[in-house]
């Protein structure tokens, strides 16, 4: 799913994992001193500085809900995708199926898929069910480029595995990538031998009491899911959320907040259930967790961000405190300031401080609104008049005086057209291409664009009346 956590593109890419200032003392259940109000207050005021269409919140304890509201268009039993927040839920169904010992994490993936490989085969088989589970298979996206219709089966994900490119040694390179949950998915239907659909309904949705979720091989139907948008330079606007498939395990679970403050409550009331390694610094994902940084206090999380929605739990333990939320609305920029603030926000007001409110979208997008206008002012008049200018003054110019010019005009269409892309992949070890900028944010990926096409058109008339220069020398 992006960051996402990602045109100044290294400023996007932020961490999602935040430091957030919380008073607890590890292993201690600290009573909370929950202010309800100071929560409604902040959140009516992140819906409405950053123009969401809708949010919902549900906070809970172990045994009891301790609020929940929705905003605008979204209320707690609102349902919606939650992106990559199916990967807890597929950690949790496969950990139920180890408890019952269909399972055992510890054994190499090819116990239970005796196909499954990559381009290296010796690496391959040391691939175990846990490395899936922490994202520690080796592979990442970096080596490896989806190239499956949406309607692919979830094994079809899996077996597709053999065209990748390791890119880090199993069981110690982290890396976050969807196809090992892709790859869960199909673990955990050739152990129980039943669909995914069915096991995630039988060993998550149904003992947990989340009856508004769904693992569907098919798109809703109309009418069932809410409405998801995008923003363009912080003005929403809908847009449908394409239904992938063999992605169920790893970012296309169907959902309510309400639903997954139960499935929160669940990981609150038995501990077993929570990660016993994992950290910030060294191991900072297991069995479907991040590791957050809340000061003193333990704290796991996972975000799902698909085009056109958010969601996210955020657990407390020490607090015995958690919430989840969801947004009908995505957006690069949003996922990387505005929903960690919020989150931030939501964690100091629980833990009884005052949340800060953070920059506000509508007012950066004002802002990049007006440098975009002064972009593309700039540019049609260099092809009104700026073009003519260039041309009377180089007429006659010797060819070596106008190719150092002409080829920085190339490079500077190369690098936005394709090292931009390639620095963001390195930068963030994800796959991103021009679709998934667009995807994620339409207005600065038509930034990009204008930018390339713009510098395109530059490159092309100058090195064509360079030609005809060239032309006319040879002849006279």
């Amino acid at each position: 799913m992006i960051s996402s956590k990602r045109l100044p593109l290294l400023a996007l890419m932020l961490s999602l994992i935040l430091i957030l200032p919380t008073a607890a003392h590890a292993g201690e259940r600290q009573q909370s001193r929950f202010d309800p109000a100071v929560l409604d207050a902040f959140l009516e005021s992140q819906v409405s500085q950053h123009r969401l269409p809708g949010l919902s919140i549900v906070v809970v304890s172990a045994d009891e809900i301790l609020y929940e509201q929705g905003y605008r268009d979204l209320q707690p039993t609102s349902i919606v995708y939650v992106g990559s927040v199916s990967k807890p839920i597929t950690a949790y169904a496969a950990l139920q199926l180890a408890q019952a010992d269909a399972i055992d994490p510890a054994e190499p993936v090819q116990t239970y898929l005796p196909w499954f490989g990559f381009t290296d085969p010796t690496l391959a088989e040391q691939v175990t069910v846990q490395d899936l589970l922490n994202h520690t298979s080796g592979l990442s996206d970096l080596g490896y480029r989806v190239n499956l219709p949406a309607t692919a089966s979830i094994e079809t994900a899996a077996r597709d595995l053999e065209r990748a490119d390791p890119t880090g040694t199993p069981g110690e390179t982290f890396a976050y990538f969807n196809s090992n949950y892709q790859a869960l998915g199909a673990v955990i239907e050739a152990a129980s031998g039943d669909p995914y659909e069915q096991i995630i309904a039988d060993q998550v949705f149904d003992p947990l009491g989340m009856t508004d979720s769904m693992a569907s091989s098919t798109a809703p139907s109309q009418g069932v899911l809410t409405s998801g948008h995008s923003a363009f330079f912080a003005f929403p606007f809908q847009r449908q959320e394409p239904h992938v498939t063999y992605g169920l395990p790893s970012g296309y679970l169907i959902s309510t907040t309400a639903d997954l403050a139960r499935f929160a409550q669940a990981q609150l009331g038995d501990e077993d259930w929570l990660p016993a390694n994992v950290n910030t610094a060294d191991l900072p994902y297991e069995n479907g967790w991040f590791a957050a940084d809340y000061g003193n206090v333990r704290g796991f999380e996972h975000t799902g961000d698909l085009g056109n929605y958010h969601a996210g739990i955020v657990l407390l333990p020490d607090q015995d405190l958690a919430f989840a939320y969801t947004v009908n609305l995505n957006h690069v920029l949003y996922a990387v300031m505005a929903y960690p603030t919020i989150r931030q926000g939501v964690v100091a007001a629980i833990s009884g401080d005052e949340p800060q409110q953070g920059t506000s979208m509508s007012v950066l997008f004002t802002i990049l609104a007006v440098v975009f206008l002064i972009t593309v002012g700039s540019d049609v008049r260099w092809f009104i008049s700026g073009y003519p200018r260039w041309r009377e003054a180089a007429q006659g110019a010797p060819l070596n005086r106008m190719l150092p010019g002409l080829l920085l005009q190339l490079g500077v269409v190369i690098l936005l057209a394709f090292g931009v892309p390639v620095f963001i992949s390195q930068l963030t070890g994800r796959a991103v291409n021009f679709a998934t900028i667009f995807g994620l944010s339409p207005d600065l990926g038509l930034w990009l664009a204008f930018g390339v096409l713009s510098n395109l058109g530059k490159f092309g008339l100058k090195a064509a009346f360079i030609a005809q220069q060239g032309r006319a020398e040879h002849a006279g």
